[in-house]
């Protein structure tokens, strides 16, 4: 008889564990939805680019036209390029929170995210080749993935608070105030990294 509390309690662990994990993924369905967005337009945008480094090649033209430009510029230059750029996602994501549609126009930001983000790498790694591999992990994959968990959070927030939008007047000023600043953070880290590292795609 002594056996039969401990498989209850057993059972009822592995209830507690599947339904800590069911739990878990419920509170973040947020979070993984709009990741699975960055993701569909990542795909998206290295398909594309493909297509087009084996055609027209546009997009060719226009990175390798902005990874010059970068390796011309200095390191204030470049903070202004990566400030308009993260701002821009913080102040559509602070509109969006102000908006009934503020759901789905939060769902555009990392899809397109995610476009320019597979574009960009597919580009420079058609041109390059692997020898562009260390300039793409430091100067592009790693900053966009802090980016990419900052928006995620933003995008969070702003779908949550277009669910209880007031007329009367603006919210989530403090949060995305927040966003802003760990934006600029980030913004400057990244034109630092890329200001002393652009200039080794000009000797591949």
């Amino acid at each position: 008889m002594g056996r039969y509390p401990k498989r209850r309690f057993r059972s009822r662990g592995r209830l507690g564990g599947m339904g800590s994990w069911t739990g878990y993924f419920q509170r973040r369905r947020n979070s993984i939805a709009f990741f699975t967005l960055f993701l569909v337009g990542l795909l998206v945008g290295s398909i594309y680019a493909v297509r087009d480094c084996g055609g027209e090649r546009m997009l060719l033209a226009v990175v390798t036209n902005h990874i010059q430009k970068q390796a011309a510029a200095g390191y204030w230059q470049i903070l202004g390029n990566c400030l308009v750029s993260s701002l821009g996602y913080i102040v559509f994501l602070y509109f969006a929170a102000n908006c009934v549609q503020g759901r789905w126009l939060a769902n555009l930001v990392p899809v397109f995210y995610g476009l320019s983000v597979g574009a960009k790498v597919t580009v420079l790694l058609y041109q390059h080749g692997l020898g562009a591999g260390g300039y793409v992990l430091i100067c592009v994959l790693i900053p966009r993935f802090f980016q990419l968990i900052l928006l995620v959070s933003a995008c969070g927030q702003a779908a949550r608070l277009s669910q209880s939008i007031s007329t009367q007047k603006p919210v989530g000023e403090q949060s995305f105030l927040l966003f802003g600043a760990a934006a600029a953070v980030l913004s400057m880290a990244e034109a630092l990294v890329v200001s002393r590292f652009t200039g080794l795609l000009t000797y591949l």
